[in-house]
């Protein structure tokens, strides 16, 4: 039988969005996935239904999978000929014991290919407004494990070439902070020197802590800091104050419900995630074809729609009927939350030849190819409501004087910041 081949990709640092275009090509093609514990819901997304997902994390010292396990379960996938991606969090080479997985691969001849990610050694500090090097305050940078391997017997870390270095860089740290800030002074570090630990960075979770170098241990004890984090220190630290520009955003850290349906959803996601909204995706709505058209045949003859121009919420009748072509039906229901069209196709006996297919592309009214769109298409018209909170310049009116989100003020974040900043961010039904 014909090999497989591993794809060790790296997810990045917690953001769905860092993740490499590659990264997420390789995951739509992979018939299995293993995964660890600091991948997002949202990045495994961008897999087929049909993948078979493997959890390979470990949580506070708590393993799923051993790392022989881990080497094991690769080496099994790919032999039976499938398309494994390995999926870590971060970099796969750096810390991530990824160049252990791939060289038991190679002894095996199986083939494999490394896609690098976003590491969170540079990401996270970037997200808390720490820029790892600068004119003014550091030359020189250094990535070191806050974690070594137990096995060892003994550190290899040259505190004393460290203390020499500006910028320092330590992942997995947290649980050994007190041993890592009391060799760094030691070795000659100045106990003032500004540190910071960021929790979670990158996410909607982040939390950053910063302290000279001395009592940073103690306060995060008394913060109850736990990983993952990563600690940073240097002047470069003493900027954060002024550059801090994510955990300033207006929704940050609040956790907002979306109840509209999920093929709907995208849009209004994507405005929450970029004012800083921690978001949960909950649908209360399922829109689907009937399964036949006997009920709508009764309904009285149907009326022509006097369509508008591209963009404009159309009638005001809450339930139209159009005839598109022999056979086909196209029905625009008008909501609290938008209108949704959809295109059905009549089969024999009354019934749709197909479900809904979810979103696809259907050309404006009057244009090229208007009223014959895609079979089983929804259309969207509407990108959620909000009550308040929103400014004028980022609404739309509709006839009944309602307020309904403008996706034309998608890209005027501007606008954003003081209208949201410290409002009250109301969601209403279908939102």
């Amino acid at each position: 039988m014909k090999k497989g081949k591993v794809y060790l990709i790296g997810a990045g640092p917690g953001d769905p969005g860092l993740i490499t275009l590659k990264g997420i090509q390789c995951l739509k093609k992979a018939d299995v996935i293993i995964y660890d514990h600091l991948v997002s819901g949202e990045i495994l997304a961008h897999a087929e239904t049909t993948v078979r997902m493997i959890y390979a994390g470990k949580e506070g010292g708590r393993h799923t999978l051993t790392q022989e396990q881990i080497n094991r379960c690769l080496v099994e996938e790919a032999e039976k000929g499938l398309t494994v991606a390995r999926l870590k969090g971060g970099d796969p080479f750096i810390f991530g014991r990824g160049g252990e997985e791939v060289e038991i691969l190679a002894h095996r001849g199986i083939p494999f290919e490394i896609v690098p990610g976003v590491t969170s050694a540079i990401a996270v500090p970037a997200y808390a407004g720490i820029p790892l090097t600068h004119r003014t305050h550091s030359s020189t940078v250094a990535f070191i494990t806050g974690h070594e391997d137990p096995t060892k017997g003994e550190s290899r870390i040259d505190w004393q070439s460290l203390a020499g270095i500006e910028t320092l860089v330590f992942l997995m740290g947290v649980k050994n902070l007190p041993g890592i800030t009391a060799n760094l002074i030691a070795a000659g570090k100045p106990p003032e020197t500004p540190a910071a630990l960021i929790r979670w960075g990158t996410t909607a979770e982040q939390e950053t802590l910063t302290a000279p170098l001395a009592g940073l241990a103690e306060r995060a004890k008394a913060k109850g800091f736990k990983p993952p984090a990563i600690l940073v220190v240097g002047s470069v630290v003493s900027l954060q104050p002024l550059l801090n520009w994510f955990e300033v955003k207006p929704l940050f850290g609040k956790g907002i419900v979306i109840t509209r349906p999920e093929a709907q959803a995208d849009e209004f996601l994507d405005l929450l995630h970029a004012e800083g909204a921690r978001t949960y995706l909950f649908p209360t709505i399922r829109i689907s074809p009937p399964d036949n058209f006997h009920d709508l045949d009764l309904l009285p003859a149907p009326r022509r729609i006097k369509e508008g121009p591209a963009g404009s919420q159309g009638a005001p009748d809450r339930r139209h009927r159009t005839h598109d072509g022999e056979g086909s039906r196209k029905i625009r229901y008008l909501r609290r939350s938008g209108s949704v069209n959809l295109h059905l196709r009549r089969g024999r006996g009354g019934v749709p030849e197909s479900g809904l297919k979810g979103e696809k592309r259907a050309d404006p009214p009057g244009g090229k190819g208007a009223g014959c769109a895609t079979q089983g298409s929804i259309r969207r018209r509407g990108q959620g409501r909000l009550r308040d909170g929103l400014p004028d310049g980022f609404l739309g009116k509709e006839k009944s004087g309602t307020r309904r989100l403008d996706k034309r003020g998608a890209g005027r974040c501007d606008h954003l910041h003081k209208p949201l900043h410290g409002g009250k961010f109301h969601q209403n039904h279908g939102a």
